[in-house]
């Protein structure tokens, strides 16, 4: 471990470039555990997620003005901007092996030969628990009262994909499912899947990834230039990076 002087040094060289040198600002009055702890969480947590060029903090900045952006036009457009809308049915076309627009029927067929061919996967975003609901566990675990079959939301999904693999006609354990957790979910929705011997599912099936966090910011008067949030002296506050980690998940 650097000395605390070497650490400061390394954390200013990349704070600073991105103006958000602040962090450091009580670092002086820090104790050395908690000096180490700051530094381990920019340089192992922070760090390594973000574009390795020459200012990688600066990303961060990138990122806060290009949402702020999206969030001022939401407020001058109106509900009228441009929006990216999903495709509808009629312009979502299967074609067949011989080039011709595929029936539901050939469609089907081609979703179950897929399977077969091991090409078919699962992906469930997982990282939220149920707070709101008054639950402390990741929302998958909750078993809604409504339903005749009291199975939580996590074994209905995975009773379908074994049902799935069923009708295709497929091995047990071809198509893959992968969770996006989170820092908050991850421990208990793996636990929770050992302690029910995953539902009927393969271990070799199931991928477990937690969703990346990002810095958080609060607003300036420069429109494009927030500034990162200390949740404690030692320690910047973080919050999950939204559903699109997934992508950065999945390339991992």
């Amino acid at each position: 471990m650097p000395s605390p002087a070497e650490m400061h040094a390394e954390l200013l060289a990349l704070l600073q470039p991105a103006s958000q040198e602040h962090v450091l600002r009580y670092w002086p009055e820090l104790p050395a555990e908690q000096q180490r702890s700051l530094y381990a969480q920019v340089m192992q947590d922070i760090v390594p997620t973000l574009p390795q060029d020459d200012a990688p903090l600066k990303h961060l900045n990138r990122v806060y003005a290009a949402s702020n952006q999206l969030f001022i036009d939401s407020k001058t457009k109106g509900p009228d901007r441009d929006l990216i809308q999903p495709p509808t049915a009629s312009e979502v076309t299967f074609q067949d092996n011989t080039g011709s627009d595929a029936t539901a029927a050939q469609r089907q067929m081609l979703g179950f030969k897929a399977i077969r061919e091991k090409k078919g996967a699962v992906v469930i975003l997982a990282g939220g628990a149920g707070t709101r609901l008054g639950q402390s566990y990741p929302k998958g675990m909750l078993v809604c009262p409504l339903l005749k079959q009291q199975k939580s939301l996590f074994q209905l999904n995975c009773e379908k994909i074994r049902r799935a693999e069923v009708v295709a006609g497929a091995d047990a354990g071809v198509i893959q499912l992968c969770f996006m957790t989170s820092e908050q979910t991850d421990a208990d929705t793996r636990e929770f899947f050992k302690a029910n011997n995953n539902f009927g599912l393969l271990d070799s099936q199931l991928t477990f990834t937690v969703q990346s966090s990002l810095p958080c910011f609060k607003e300036t008067e420069d429109k494009n230039l927030g500034k990162i949030i200390l949740a404690d002296k030692h320690r910047i506050a973080m919050a999950p990076g939204g559903n699109a980690g997934i992508y950065e998940a999945l390339s991992s």
